[in-house]
């Protein structure tokens, strides 16, 4: 991207384009040609900004928060230019359980708002320097225009609020757009269903709970919701350990700590047909040779090898097949089909691997005496105590998982290591460690897997992972085009 100066000729890259990015340099304001990519990335309310490579200043960091280029003295703005009797669509996003939603649907209160983004927009066009106040089913709400702060009049509680142009939405000044209060969803209404091409080639519903045990942080309804606020958008989700980014624009799911890609799609839920859902039966193992076979899921999930999985899954071998064959030949392979897909299985490395896309999964056997209910989340029977089979991670800058180490990357010393925090939780794993970073000290609380900083009371993740996990901590500055999700997240910066 190129920098040129505003009062040359410069040919708009759309007939119907109505913006212009521009950065200040010294005097006067310079055009950023090709900024079509800046404006998409904009109009997602999780974006805190962009990071590019222009001709002028090399990689740059565009705030969208503060309009200003990181590390570089220069203001950013973005210049529109409407035609007589035209306007610009504005959205308004509140930021509730790591996601972002727009004033009239229901985030996670499952409750009415009595404004929508069209009401607030004409609220802030009044007074942008001014407040305006709603409700939410029973509670009121102050919303601070200068501040970008919404706050519970009864419990004080804020929440970040912002404001975004929807993408390329252009429209008369008079036209009409009335505010419709968002209602809830019942499952006899739904008009639409969000699936996921999961284990071997199965579309599976998004649902709160799956019947395996794995909770999730949103269902298909919700998804939707987000969907309908901004198709081009993405939305961020938990479900077990693993953090995931649905892009709507893309229709894949990715999962933020391995990089696990899937399709995603949205259909009617007249065309369901036999769309199988993710809500099988936790069905006991029925081995009976004395010894468990489970494979580990992508979700964390130890599995039992059954024949039929509960998701219309039929599979060639069971435990009990599995546990014959081995005992013929301990250090042997044996293969076997699994719906479309054959796979080898190698009890010498105890991986099994899928002859055609060459993904790897880890491999146990368990006396049947350990197993418990198929699709549990049984941990490793791993025996040893040492501190070295576990690490501990917390959850930092740009939602990237970092390990506790003496000398953190942000050049500031900590006082404890992820060995020292694995002898603490070994001691008592429903106590706390207290430590300090820098200037900070923070308490690390193993009940409820969070650290707090003591000054600040900002809260983070934790998690403790299996050391044979591959360390998959990203690099923090990259230098391709990446959008930031805004998620209150500033590593040992607190």
């Amino acid at each position: 991207m190129a920098a040129t100066n505003s009062t040359g000729s410069e040919t708009s890259n759309s007939a119907t384009k109505h913006y212009q990015w521009q950065i200040k340099d010294g005097r006067q304001w310079l055009n950023i040609s090709h900024d079509s990519v800046i404006e998409v990335h904009y109009s997602k309310p999780s974006a805190k900004g962009i990071k590019l490579f222009t001709q002028n200043y090399g990689n740059i960091f565009l705030d969208f928060d503060k309009m200003a280029i990181k590390s570089l003295k220069l203001k950013l703005r973005r210049n529109t230019s409407l035609p007589p009797g035209q306007k610009e669509q504005y959205l308004w996003y509140f930021f509730d359980n790591k996601c972002w939603y727009e004033y009239g649907s229901q985030g996670t209160a499952n409750a009415n708002a009595s404004m929508g983004s069209p009401q607030i927009e004409q609220q802030y066009q009044t007074n942008p320097q001014g407040t305006c106040q709603f409700t939410v089913g029973q509670t009121s709400y102050i919303l601070d225009f200068r501040a970008m702060i919404q706050t519970n009049s009864a419990t004080g509680m804020r929440r970040c609020v912002k404001r975004r142009p929807k993408l390329n939405s252009v429209h008369p000044v008079n036209e009409s757009r009335p505010f419709t209060p968002a209602t809830t969803v019942s499952q006899t209404d739904r008009q639409w269903t969000w699936q996921f091409l999961g284990e071997e080639g199965v579309w599976t519903e998004y649902a709160k709970n799956n019947g395996l045990g794995m909770q999730c942080s949103v269902a298909s309804d919700d998804i939707e919701r987000s969907y309908n606020a901004n198709p081009q958008g993405s939305i961020s989700f938990t479900a077990g350990r693993f953090t995931y980014s649905l892009s709507f624009a893309g229709m894949f799911q990715v999962n933020n700590y391995t990089n696990t890609r899937r399709p995603v799609k949205r259909i009617a839920n007249a065309s369901q047909g036999t769309t199988v859902s993710s809500t099988p039966a936790t069905v006991a193992s029925s081995s009976s040779s004395g010894w468990t076979w489970q494979f580990l899921s992508d979700e964390g999930i130890w599995m039992e090898y059954a024949r039929n999985n509960g998701l219309g899954i039929n599979c060639s071998v069971n435990s009990d097949d599995i546990e014959r064959l081995y005992n013929v030949s301990p250090r042997g392979i044996t293969q076997f089909t699994a719906g479309s897909f054959t796979y080898t299985l190698n009890f010498a490395e105890m991986v099994q691997v899928n002859n055609r896309t060459k993904t790897k999964r880890r491999v146990q056997r368990l006396p049947n005496t350990n197993q418990g209910a198929t699709g549990s989340s049984v941990p490793s029977t791993s025996t040893s105590t040492t501190t070295d089979s576990w690490m501990w991670q917390f959850l930092g800058d740009e939602g990237v998982w970092t390990d506790y180490c003496r000398n953190t990357i942000y050049g500031k010393r900590s006082s404890v290591d992820t060995n020292d925090i694995q002898k603490a939780y070994q001691q008592n794993p429903q106590g706390v460690i207290q430590f300090t970073v820098g200037k900070f000290s923070y308490t690390l609380s193993f009940a409820e897997m969070v650290q707090i900083n003591d000054q600040t009371q900002t809260k983070r993740m934790v998690r403790r992972i299996s050391s044979t996990t591959p360390n998959r901590t990203a690099n923090l500055y990259l230098n391709d085009s990446v959008s930031v999700d805004d998620d209150d997240i500033f590593g040992w910066n607190d």
